[in-house]
């Protein structure tokens, strides 16, 4: 399964950022198909089991301030070892207050 944005992202790694909506497993099976070494899975909200695939291939995983008002997101960071999450800024649109984007706009 070749992508052409796979075989460019090869070329020219320095922070990549994927953000797969709904395709988490595939996206993983793609980048490791595709010998991606470093990646960050943004606003990652795949099965525990598919983000410890990523784990092992040595992937970083973000999440946004919201995912603390969705207890199975709540519980899937807690199965990813703290040394490969990253924290992000999506906020306010992605903050832990939903009033607060409101206010924003």
């Amino acid at each position: 399964m070749k992508i052409k944005h796979f075989t460019f992202f090869l070329f020219a790694w320095i922070d990549s950022n994927v953000h797969s909506r709904s395709a988490a497993k595939v996206t993983i099976a793609v980048l490791k198909e595709e010998g991606i070494q470093q990646a960050l899975l943004h606003n990652f909200a795949g099965k525990p089991s598919v983000a410890m695939e990523g784990v092992q291939a040595g992937y970083f995983f973000s999440f946004p301030p919201a995912v603390s008002r969705n207890e199975q997101r709540v519980k899937l960071i807690k199965q990813i070892p703290l040394e490969h999450i990253c924290l992000e800024t999506d906020s306010p649109a992605l903050g832990p207050d939903k009033q607060l984007w409101a206010k924003c706009l």
